[in-house]
């Protein structure tokens, strides 16, 4: 099965998934409708500017109800998309935003499968969560986190996977340094 070929297709169930993978905007880019593109992302917008702005609620990411609303619009897009693939309603010649997207699908598939390792052992990218270090750090601050600076432990492996017992590489912290940690649990609130 070649799938640069299926994503070139864009098929129904092709199409269903990559609305997941790309979202909205660049899902219809896809499926070479523009105009859904744009009306999409204008109503994802407007939902967010709705529920920050107008009703002012104190909502992140990770609150259940944000959640729910843009995965029952993601899915409503999802299905738009599996019904214009059905139908095979685009034209015969494909746009150039849309001839584009599986070259740049498959580039970033290649892509993200090339950074975890990266990710997995060399840094990592952290957000700074409360006033603790201030005045050094701010809070809303971003790091890239050196994870070899110590050495390495299960700890510094996905879902501390119990590979060798110690450290490996290690060093002491010197003065100065700035040692960013996870928390075993997610704090009570």
């Amino acid at each position: 099965m070649n799938i640069y070929r299926t994503i070139k297709e864009r098929g129904p169930k092709t199409s269903f998934i990559m609305m997941f993978l790309l979202g909205p905007c660049f899902g219809m880019l896809y499926m070479n409708k523009w105009k859904w593109a744009l009306g999409y992302t204008l109503l994802f917008f407007g939902i967010d500017f709705w529920e920050q702005y107008i009703v002012q609620s104190d909502y992140d990411q990770n609150d259940l109800r944000y959640t729910l609303i843009n995965t029952a619009l993601t899915l409503a897009v999802a299905l738009h998309a599996h019904r214009i693939a059905k139908k095979k309603e685009f034209p015969e010649t494909l746009s150039w935003y849309a001839r584009a997207m599986p070259p740049l699908l498959a580039a970033s598939l290649i892509l993200s499968v090339l950074l975890i390792p990266v990710r997995t052992f060399l840094y990592e990218p952290f957000h700074i969560p409360s006033t603790s270090m201030i005045p050094a750090l701010e809070v809303n601050d971003y790091l890239m986190a050196d994870k070899s600076a110590y050495g390495y432990s299960r700890y510094s492996l996905p879902l501390d996977l119990p590979l060798w017992h110690g450290t490996i590489f290690e060093h002491a912290p010197k003065r100065g340094d700035i040692v960013l940690f996870d928390l075993p649990q997610p704090p009570h609130s």
